[in-house]
Protein backbone atom coordinates (compact mmCIF):
# COMPACT_ATOMS: atom_id res chain seq x y z
CA UNK A 1 0.00 0.00 0.00
CA UNK A 2 2.67 2.19 0.93
CA UNK A 3 4.08 2.56 -2.84
CA UNK A 4 0.38 3.42 -3.84
CA UNK A 5 0.46 6.17 -1.76
CA UNK A 6 3.78 7.49 -3.08
CA UNK A 7 3.19 7.28 -6.15
CA UNK A 8 0.49 9.92 -5.97
CA UNK A 9 1.50 11.83 -2.76
CA UNK A 10 2.26 15.74 -2.41
CA UNK A 11 4.99 16.69 -1.19
CA UNK A 12 4.61 19.08 2.44
CA UNK A 13 6.24 21.97 0.84
CA UNK A 14 3.06 22.08 -1.84
CA UNK A 15 0.82 21.07 0.34
CA UNK A 16 1.58 24.17 2.43
CA UNK A 17 1.66 26.31 -0.09
CA UNK A 18 -1.29 25.21 -1.54
CA UNK A 19 -2.93 25.33 2.28
CA UNK A 20 -1.97 29.34 2.16
CA UNK A 21 -3.23 30.40 -1.23
CA UNK A 22 -6.83 28.57 -0.54
CA UNK A 23 -6.68 30.22 3.05
CA UNK A 24 -5.75 33.65 1.47
CA UNK A 25 -8.76 33.25 -1.15
CA UNK A 26 -11.07 31.96 2.12
CA UNK A 27 -12.37 28.56 0.32
CA UNK A 28 -14.17 26.79 1.99
CA UNK A 29 -12.97 23.28 1.55
CA UNK A 30 -9.00 23.21 1.10
CA UNK A 31 -8.17 19.97 -0.88
CA UNK A 32 -4.84 19.92 -1.72
CA UNK A 33 -4.08 16.93 -3.71
CA UNK A 34 -5.37 17.33 -7.20
CA UNK A 35 -7.80 14.02 -7.36
CA UNK A 36 -9.59 14.62 -4.15
CA UNK A 37 -11.89 17.01 -5.41
CA UNK A 38 -13.14 13.97 -8.04
CA UNK A 39 -13.79 11.72 -4.76
CA UNK A 40 -15.45 14.58 -3.17
CA UNK A 41 -17.56 15.19 -6.00
CA UNK A 42 -18.16 11.48 -6.91
CA UNK A 43 -19.01 10.50 -3.46
CA UNK A 44 -21.79 13.83 -3.55
CA UNK A 45 -23.48 12.75 -6.84
CA UNK A 46 -23.66 9.48 -6.06
CA UNK A 47 -22.94 8.00 -2.71
CA UNK A 48 -23.62 4.26 -2.68
CA UNK A 49 -22.07 3.93 -6.56
CA UNK A 50 -18.70 5.87 -4.56
CA UNK A 51 -19.02 3.58 -1.19
CA UNK A 52 -18.49 0.64 -3.90
CA UNK A 53 -15.22 1.90 -5.33
CA UNK A 54 -13.67 2.76 -1.97
CA UNK A 55 -14.40 -1.25 -0.80
CA UNK A 56 -13.11 -2.17 -4.00
CA UNK A 57 -9.83 -0.34 -3.74
CA UNK A 58 -9.77 -1.30 -0.17
CA UNK A 59 -9.72 -4.93 -0.90
CA UNK A 60 -7.09 -4.26 -3.97
CA UNK A 61 -5.19 -2.50 -1.37
CA UNK A 62 -5.48 -3.90 1.82
CA UNK A 63 -6.88 -7.19 1.46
Amino acid sequence: MGQVILKTAVRPAQCAEYVVGALEKEEFFILPHPEILEYFKARANNHERWLAHMRKEQEIYIG
